[in-house]
């Protein structure tokens, strides 16, 4: 913390319960977040930089270190923005783990991940105890609450990127076992990051506090929080389906029955075909109620109720729902559904979430902590390389593979930023130095890890990115991604294919319409 700071001026983003921010401070912040959207568009097509790293440095420089646009009690307001942000990675996350996907190589994904979490939860955990005094957040913390600091630094250090994986194995279209594998593991890392940070984040509070003790007592109240949240979790799940279920039509007779007051004939017209629009609002909706429960539930009686893992498991639950009729030869694809309505808001998501990461970042302290930044950056790539290399001999995959499959796991996003700054949230008297440098080792990854994750996959030789396409001059006709959620049938590839062809035949009207339309278009597919 910095001298001359008072106490209730600490940047933080905590507080009793998350509230929606005045007025003027949202206003003002939602300019920044149009600037941060401009600006990382800017540097990706001038300077190749990841979108994040943009909305970083807008955000820092837009904040109450640099041009002071927002002060500090005016971001601490913002926490309500924080929670729905949250929110949403969980659900991403939770959206990613698609079992039919990683069933074929769950032996060799489970293996490594075994592996690599046991090297970070033994060599994370010594390098960070270790390095302790040359660090400015841990020099002033005794053994146990540095042990505390490195168990919670090893669970963040293994958090990937699900999303960076995906664009960029899209971008190469990349394909064969080696991606695959990859992918699998990034994916199941979050499940075990969030279970593993609920509960090193828990022992590290006891650390802390001098009254408390860690005994049985405590463990099995921690182990039932974490039990508590996947429940609740699974309850989320439900309501999410019946969000998912409702089309367009069901969600506009909706509003017109229950909020008459916002109903108007003027600007219905521009709501119909929006329902993954209206279906995502809703989903952020319940997962920002997870956060106010969650707080409620802690102030009142003292439960932690670990928040992205309820969010996560939601997710996971809706995604591997099994199909539903929902009519003659048609069935309801909740997994697809679930994609088209979070990636209907993913961009406004990210552009808010990152910037609001800069904006709390005190970057008048980066230059003292970069170095350190640049040690766990490298402690983390030799330990993800130990831990991917005896895991793959273990699942029995190519040599080949093993030595460079650790080059693919260095990018860091949304969780790891997440997990960040609930220990900034929590742990007022190091927090903030933690957090700046834990970021900087993000931003690190971010810059580098895409390049690396490249390099791997064509050394491997799955890149197809410079290959002929298929078809033609198909290849040339106009991207246009969309997402289908019904299928007939036991194969599921080939209608998708069709579909895929009359979007693509039909792209420019299909852009101009609205999706009530491309519903009606999928309807009128010709199904055997």
């Amino acid at each position: 913390m910095e001298e001359g700071v008072p106490v209730n001026e600490t940047l933080s983003l905590d507080s009793d319960v998350a509230l929606p921010p005045k007025p003027g401070q949202f206003f003002t912040f939602c300019l920044i977040c149009v600037a941060s959207f401009v600006i990382g568009k800017k540097l990706r097509d001038l300077l190749e930089f990841p979108l994040v790293t943009g909305y970083l440095i807008t955000g820092i420089f837009c904040g109450p270190y640099v041009l002071e646009m927002l002060k500090v009690a005016e971001v601490t307001n913002l926490a309500f923005v924080f929670d729905v942000c949250l929110a949403y990675i969980a659900f991403s996350a939770g959206a990613e783990i698609y079992l039919p996907e990683i069933k074929p190589l769950i032996s060799s994904i489970a293996k490594i991940s075994i592996l690599q979490t046991i090297a970070f939860m033994i060599l994370g955990v010594m390098a960070t105890y270790f390095f302790a005094s040359q660090t400015g957040f841990m020099a002033s913390l005794d053994s146990k609450q540095r042990i505390g600091v490195s168990l919670m630094t090893a669970v963040i250090m293994i958090a990937r990127s699900p999303s960076s994986c995906i664009a960029i194995i899209n971008e190469l279209e990349a394909k064969g076992p080696f991606v695959q594998t990859v992918l699998g593991v990034t994916i199941i890392s979050d499940i075990v990051v969030l279970v593993l940070f609920a509960v090193t984040f828990g022992i590290t509070k006891v650390f802390f506090d001098p009254e408390a003790v860690l005994s049985g007592e405590f463990v099995a109240i921690l182990v039932g929080e974490v039990f508590l949240s996947f429940i609740i979790g699974y309850l989320l799940g439900k309501i999410l389906k019946r969000i998912l279920k409702a089309d367009g039509a069901t969600l506009e007779e909706f509003v017109k029955k229950r909020f008459k007051y916002i109903h108007s004939n003027w600007w219905m017209p521009y709501a119909r075909g929006r329902a993954p629009l209206f279906r995502g609002i809703a989903m952020l909706v319940f997962g920002y109620l997870v956060f106010y429960v969650a707080e409620l539930l802690h102030i009142h009686i003292d439960l932690g109720l670990e928040t992205l893992l309820t969010c996560m498991t939601g997710g996971y639950f809706v995604v591997n729902t099994p199909k539903v009729s929902v009519g003659p030869h048609l069935y309801l694809n909740f997994r697809h559904r679930m994609h088209l309505a979070l990636d209907t808001i993913g961009a406004l998501i990210y552009v808010a979430f990152f910037t609001l990461i800069g904006v709390g970042l005190n970057i008048s302290i980066i230059p003292d902590v970069f170095g350190v930044a640049l040690y766990f950056f490298f402690i983390r790539l030799l330990i993800m390389y130990i831990g991917s290399a005896i895991g793959g001999y273990w699942g029995k995959n190519p040599s080949k593979h093993n030595h460079n499959s650790y080059l693919t796991y260095v990018t860091q996003a949304g969780v790891a930023l997440a997990l960040t700054e609930s220990v900034k949230q929590e742990f007022l008297t190091f927090g903030e130095d933690y957090a700046t440098t834990i970021i900087a080792v993000i931003v690190i990854g971010q810059i580098l890890g895409p390049m690396m994750f490249k390099f791997a996959v064509r050394r491997i030789g799955e890149a197809n990115e410079d290959r002929p396409s298929k078809g033609g001059d198909r290849g040339k006709a106009p991207q246009f991604s969309l997402h289908v959620w019904w299928w007939d049938g036991e194969d599921e590839e080939s209608i998708d294919d069709e579909a895929h062809r009359v979007f693509i035949d039909d792209a420019e009207r299909i852009e101009e319409a609205d999706l009530a339309s491309i519903d009606d278009i999928t309807a009128s597919i010709p199904v055997s």
